[in-house]
């Protein structure tokens, strides 16, 4: 399947979808080489200014765990998101728009 890059550099990209007037990020990456040395940060200067994302924990290829929920949040936070879990347990985060979900609500 064809992924919509709506930023793409040498040391991550993002992969979203417009979704009404903001945009789903599908994926929001950094090569392991550049992790922990400030390029999420520089990556996210690049998420459309509105739009949201699911904070998941973050497993390397051995299935060890290097990020962890909490840690996404507080990173996307960071970036003035706000956070919502939905019904099936997700946290969401979303940044300039109307909460996009509620504990009551659909999937998104």
């Amino acid at each position: 399947m064809k992924k919509n890059y709506l930023y793409k550099t040498t040391f991550g990209y993002i992969v979203g979808k417009p979704k009404g007037d903001s945009y789903w990020i599908d994926e929001f990456v950094v090569y392991a080489k550049y992790r922990g040395k400030g390029f999420a940060r520089k990556l996210a200067n690049f998420l459309p200014e509105k739009c949201y994302l699911c904070a998941c924990p973050l497993w390397n290829k051995k299935g060890k765990k290097f990020l962890d929920t909490d840690q996404l949040i507080n990173f996307y936070k960071s970036l003035g998101f706000l956070h919502t879990v939905n019904k099936y347990g997700h946290n969401i985060m979303y940044r300039n728009m109307d909460k996009p979900c509620s504990s009551k609500s659909e999937l998104l």
